[in-house]
């Protein structure tokens, strides 16, 4: 341990600066002994932005966008860099990263780095504090040498603005190199960020369909951007394609036809074993690297199929109250054609740690539940109330394990998908519906279907302060179905043990957004209902008059 926080306090005294392009002579050792070659073939990928001499020096600055997609231009978006999504970070393990985060929106904003092992505290992956419209703040996070590489995010987590925000574009990737670079460096890859999909606004017909305000976000699904943009591929050749689902609401079952998805890594986490799938449901805010081969000439296609996500009881935007059906989207065409390759698969390529031999300190379980307002959205509460960031939810003690019961009952006036997402540790799965893992499974962010029992373990290290766990359908996590944690190395055992059983059960009625302080410039939401506030927050941008 002593050797490692040494190597860690060495890169932080190097420096150095942000660049577009990978160097030799990279202090750090723990990057890629040679970065995977992504693949140019005309298929949109992001801006890449790579640490030089252990440090990422760069700034994002968010702005208003008019985003024409399809011949279609929706007013309310949003992006970092004026660019959808946002630039790509690259980093390593033990690297400094540094963003000077720029606020041109006319909407308070924060910023979260998804799955990412670093504090919860101060100027790092704070997410208890807000950047004012027209403002600066500057992130400062060291990333610790056991950061598991992988494909991460980052998108703004202010609540209860995340839904109008992420929705409208707010989304970029982070890479940490190592593991599968390593692994399978040989492999060219792919970075397929999904966003848009957003269907949900105001019912209207008539003269009030031509007065009502655009919808939040962008309605199609689109990967880095475009709608249904072209991959090209050899036959019999291997890409690494690593996808994330930064949509704010949809979960997105993934299938082309044709084509066998070869599991290598989720959640930024590798696998021990490669495990092949038809068909992958990947929730939003979720991410997969898989292996992608490329089968007889001839045009395949990436499809979102149909999904049955909400059962009973929707928010009034989504659908009747009987349900909501999403529907089918192209996602991507792929065109194979050429030289055919003879690639063989990979089988073990990662070590993952496995919790289940360790001691459970504390047992917990989390109901997850709604209920539906006569007035405007349903609700999603903790413990029979909003979500509040100056109330304690549950108190962990560094380095022990806790085992979590995540429950979500399809029972009530209300029942849909729910997803369950933890900052700072990701956990590990070792049970669905009473069914023991016979693999070892890591997430930090995993669905959780109507009627459904899972179980997972945490183990808190490295670092404490107060983080929170919620639903990643953001529009849950907007209306209250977030909690709050605070890890402290030494607590006492009755601030342990209390709210080992935490509910996310709404009473009845009209939600009022209590609590947001006289000081906020939104103070006339208070006593508002859920559906007012949504709106309100939704449609702010459309009356900005235009782009930054």
């Amino acid at each position: 341990m002593l050797g490692a926080l040494l190597a860690v306090a060495l890169i932080s005294l190097l420096g150095g600066s942000s660049s577009s392009k990978k160097t030799a002579g990279t202090v750090n050792t723990h990057c890629a002994a040679h970065f995977p070659q992504v693949i140019r073939d005309g298929f949109p990928e992001p801006q890449m932005r790579f640490s030089k001499d252990g440090l990422l020096d760069t700034t994002l600055h968010l702005a208003v966008a008019h985003i024409t997609v399809d011949g279609h231009t929706y007013s309310t978006g949003m992006e970092y860099d004026r660019q959808l999504p946002g630039p790509m970070l690259v980093i390593c393990p033990g690297d400094r990263l540094v963003i000077h985060l720029s606020n041109g929106l006319p909407l308070p904003t924060n910023l979260h780095l998804h799955g990412m092992h670093v504090s919860p505290s101060a100027d790092s992956d704070n997410v208890f504090v807000d950047v004012r419209p027209l403002t600066e703040r500057t992130y400062r996070y060291q990333i610790p040498l056991d950061q598991s590489p992988g494909f991460f995010w980052y998108h703004p987590h202010l609540f209860p603005l995340v839904d109008p925000e992420e929705a409208g574009g707010l989304a970029g990737g982070i890479v940490v190199e190592g593991s599968l670079d390593n692994r399978l460096a040989n492999i060219p890859q792919r970075f397929v960020i999904i966003q848009g999909g957003n269907r949900r606004g105001p019912k209207v017909t008539g003269k009030e369909a031509a007065e009502a305000p655009p919808p939040l976000g962008v309605p199609p699904l689109m990967v880095n951007g475009v709608v249904d943009p072209t991959a090209h591929i050899r036959p019999g050749q291997l890409q690494r394609w690593n996808i994330l689902n930064a949509t704010s609401d949809r979960l997105l079952e993934l299938q082309m036809p044709g084509v066998t998805f070869e599991l290598l890594a989720q959640d930024g986490v590798t696998l021990r074993d490669v495990r092949p799938e038809r068909q992958i449901l990947i929730g939003p805010g979720s991410r997969v690297a898989v292996l992608v081969r490329g089968g007889p000439t001839g045009l395949y296609t990436l499809s979102a199929l149909p999904f049955h996500q909400c059962l009973k009881g929707c928010n009034p935007f989504a659908g009747p109250v009987t349900g909501a059906i999403t529907p089918k989207e192209t996602l991507l065409s792929m065109i194979s054609t050429g030289t055919p390759e003879h690639e063989t698969y990979p089988t073990v390529i990662g070590d993952p740690p496995d919790l289940r031999q360790m001691h459970v300190d504390v047992h917990r379980t989390i109901l997850f539940t709604e209920h539906p307002n006569s007035k405007g959205a349903p609700s999603f509460l903790l413990d029979r109330q909003l979500y509040n960031p100056n109330r304690v939810d549950i108190t962990m003690k560094l380095n022990s394990v806790e085992e979590w019961t995540l429950k979500n009952p399809a029972s009530g006036s209300a029942y849909e998908w729910h997803t369950f997402h933890i900052h700072t540790n990701p956990f590990q799965v070792v049970s669905i519906n009473g069914r023991p893992l016979s693999y070892i499974d890591w997430q930090d962010n995993i669905i959780l279907p109507p009627n459904s029992t899972t179980v997972i373990l945490i183990h808190p290290i490295d670092f404490t302060g107060k983080l929170v766990f919620h639903c990643h359908v953001i529009f849950h996590e907007d209306n209250g179905m977030m909690g709050v944690v605070d890890i402290e190395k030494n607590p006492s055992p009755a601030q342990v043990d209390v709210d080992r059983t935490m509910y996310l059960t709404p009473p009845v009625g009209t939600v009022a957004y209590a609590g947001l302080g006289a000081d906020s410039p939104y103070e006339g939401l208070a006593g508002s209902d859920s559906e007012s506030a949504f709106l309100l927050y939704c449609h702010l941008l459309a009356a900005t008059g235009g782009v930054d």
